[in-house]
């Protein structure tokens, strides 16, 4: 009931895809209304939303996202973006 209880909290944010590397999986998001590069979420590919055909999609920089952050534990060194969905412009 605690899981439930919090991804009802959480809310949909937007960014700007800052770096994103296939080849090492994983990548960065500045969030929407962010300039400062240390405020940059971290993501790895298995956060990222699978499309239509259940693959996980691509992006590159200064694509559009929108993310969920993953609660912070203690082994962790930041946020880190769940559920990463490029948004159609």
């Amino acid at each position: 009931m605690a899981n439930k209880e919090k991804e009802e909290t959480q809310h949909v944010q937007q960014g700007t895809v800052a770096f994103y590397s296939k080849k090492l999986k994983y990548g960065f998001i500045t969030p929407e209304g962010e300039k400062e590069k240390e405020n940059d979420v971290f993501f790895h590919k298995n956060g990222i939303a699978l499309d239509g055909n259940g693959k996980a999609q691509t992006f590159k920089k200064g694509d559009k996202v929108s993310f969920l952050i993953q609660e912070i534990s203690e082994n962790e060194k930041g946020p880190v973006a769940m559920e990463i969905k490029k948004i159609e412009e």
